[in-house]
């Protein structure tokens, strides 16, 4: 019976081993795994870290555009309606000139203006 016993536990033993040696197996690969993943997590920082440190770059250059071309727009939209209303007055017709239409073809251009700058601010 004492021999069955010491060959139960010898087996008993012997897997034990096994056992925990395939558990020390298994934490290297994690480990080995964790190590990758941090590694490829700490690589993706810095790329975009360097990303925003180029928007942060363009970000205010693009608010100063827009905000003064919203300016310039005002201003002449001001001015194209006082010329439009003096030029009534000579009986003459200011939207028909050169000078009109190109404005008109930046109204057109520029409606996104407002949307861009809207947009950049929420960065």
């Amino acid at each position: 019976m004492n021999n069955i016993l010491n060959k139960i536990n010898k087996a008993y033993k012997i897997e034990s081993k096994k056992t925990e040696l395939g558990t020390h197996e298994v934490n290297l690969a994690n480990i080995n795994d964790f190590n990758n993943l941090a590694t490829s997590a700490d690589n993706l920082l810095k790329k975009l870290n360097e990303s925003y440190s180029a928007l942060e770059k363009t970000i205010q250059p693009i608010l100063a555009n827009g905000n003064q071309f919203l300016s310039v727009m005002e201003q002449a939209s001001n001015l194209n309606i006082e010329l439009d209303r003096k030029f009534k007055e000579i009986g003459m017709d200011w939207k028909s000139t050169p000078e009109a239409k190109k404005f008109r073809d930046v109204i057109s251009k520029s409606r996104e203006v407002n949307t861009i700058i809207a947009r950049v601010k929420n960065l």
